[in-house]
């Protein structure tokens, strides 16, 4: 019986003891594929993050941009309505015929000629930006602009009326052509 009962706790033991051993080697193989994932799972956030970085970094210059272009164009804009109205009171002052011994119309001028300066350079300057942020379109168009507003102010200088009032149709369809391209 001894002989019997050494079987029996042999048994017991070994279908203990191989559970245990086995339960042990099903946790040791679970660790080693943790330890490997691990680099893995690191590897992978690492990457997402930089893709959210390079997408956010991409959508914030984007939007600079854009801002930026905004800005010149109101800015342009509005240099371009400052030039419109000083042509206009530039060709009232100049309508009058010369009057030499007329100082008050001589001094009118002088102020007005001055300020068409000022105003034409402020232009130009808002040209400049344009060029630098935005499309060859819009670009054109502005210099398109300048160019008829530069050729009627020397129709005004001259005292060229018949081609000044000429002028202001082609200075309309130069300002439609602006707003198009300033949508676009």
């Amino acid at each position: 019986m001894t002989g019997g009962l050494i079987v029996l706790i042999s048994g017991c033991l070994g279908y203990y003891f191989g559970g245990y051993l086995k339960k042990k080697g099903e946790n040791l193989a679970t660790h080693e594929d943790i330890d490997k994932l691990v680099p893995q799972v690191a590897a992978v956030t690492q990457a997402a993050k930089g893709i959210e970085a390079e997408i956010s970094s991409d959508v914030w210059d984007r939007q600079k941009r854009w801002e930026m272009k905004r800005d010149v164009l109101f800015s342009a804009a509005r240099a371009f309505a400052s030039l419109d109205d000083t042509l206009t009171s530039y060709g009232s002052v100049f309508a009058h015929k010369e009057e030499p011994d007329n100082l008050a119309l001589s001094e009118a001028r002088n102020k007005s000629s001055r300020r068409w300066f000022d105003v034409s350079t402020k232009f130009d300057e808002a040209r400049l930006l344009v060029a630098t942020v935005c499309s060859k379109e819009t670009k054109e168009a502005f210099d398109s602009l300048a160019l008829v507003t530069s050729e009627m102010s020397q129709n005004i200088t001259r005292g060229e009326w018949d081609i000044y009032k000429e002028s202001r149709k082609a200075l309309a369809l130069k300002c439609f052509a602006l707003q198009a391209a300033v949508r676009k």
